[in-house]
């Protein structure tokens, strides 16, 4: 059974990105992981749930088998209190794994995994108490603490070898609420 901090109730719900007011280019917010693989990120008219944007995500896993960008909070956000992360989101059918990735100030990561099948477009709610401590993740306290968000990340990892490394993934939307 996770653990988790208990501290005062927080008023949700929290936005992470609705990619309206995010700068162009998103570098200045999103910083690709150096150690993954190629990865471009553009703010999308065509793809999105509402509103002007949404995230064009197109990845290549490369030899490291993997792509991600993280964009780091000003000020950790507490998300106490709250019980998901809820997304709009288009997959690309390539049998790569999304994973979705949040980093406590502690320095514990806490990711969830979804499969890339289909292309239909949907809006995910991904329960916060059912994201995993990864073996890498800084263990601290192994104890979920949702007080001090610090970083939020998106990563494809290669899935299936005998399909494509590349793809190209849209967002909007990101949510945290009770």
């Amino acid at each position: 059974m996770l653990a988790i901090v208990k501290k005062s109730e927080d008023k949700g719900p929290h936005t992470i990105d609705d990619f309206e007011s995010v700068p162009d280019p998103l570098t200045d917010v999103y910083q690709s992981n150096a150690g993954g693989g190629p990865l471009t990120l553009k703010l999308d008219p065509d793809n999105k749930k509402d509103g002007k944007y949404d995230l064009r995500y197109d990845y290549d896993t490369g030899t490291p088998k993997y792509a991600g960008a993280t964009k780091r909070f000003s000020e950790p956000a507490s998300w106490y209190g709250n019980e998901y992360l809820v997304c709009w989101f288009k997959p690309d059918d390539s049998g790569n794994r999304l994973v979705l990735q949040f980093k406590e100030k502690s320095g514990e990561y806490w990711e969830i995994y979804k499969e890339l099948t289909g292309t239909e477009a949907e809006t995910v709610k991904l329960r916060l108490t059912d994201f995993v401590l990864p073996p890498w993740g800084g263990q601290v306290d192994l104890k979920l603490d949702l007080t001090e968000i610090v970083e939020f990340s998106i990563y494809v990892n290669q899935g299936d070898p005998s399909k494509s490394a590349t793809g190209t993934l849209f967002f909007d939307d990101f949510e945290i609420v009770k």
